[in-house]
């Protein structure tokens, strides 16, 4: 089998370093760049997905059917 040449090499190396890292190179999303817009945000996001939800909530979503056919029987009599 054919060996690839030390050209083809270099340029394959070269080439997957373009690739990935442009987050890498901009400082992605350390906390220091974030605006205190941002910050907010984001922290609004992590205390709302820490909070568990009731069961009222899920409980009202589980009769809804019912209820919507029962009101519909109940009209149409």
């Amino acid at each position: 089998m054919a060996r690839k040449s030390a050209g083809r090499k270099a340029e394959k190396s070269s080439s997957s370093g373009r690739r990935g890292g442009g987050r890498a190179r901009r400082g992605g999303d350390s906390d220091e760049r974030k605006s205190d817009y941002r910050q907010k945000v984001d922290a609004a996001k992590v205390e709302q997905a820490g909070k568990k939800g009731g069961c009222v909530p899920k409980l009202f979503m589980l009769l809804l059917p019912f209820v919507a056919v029962g009101a519909y029987f109940l009209l149409r009599a």
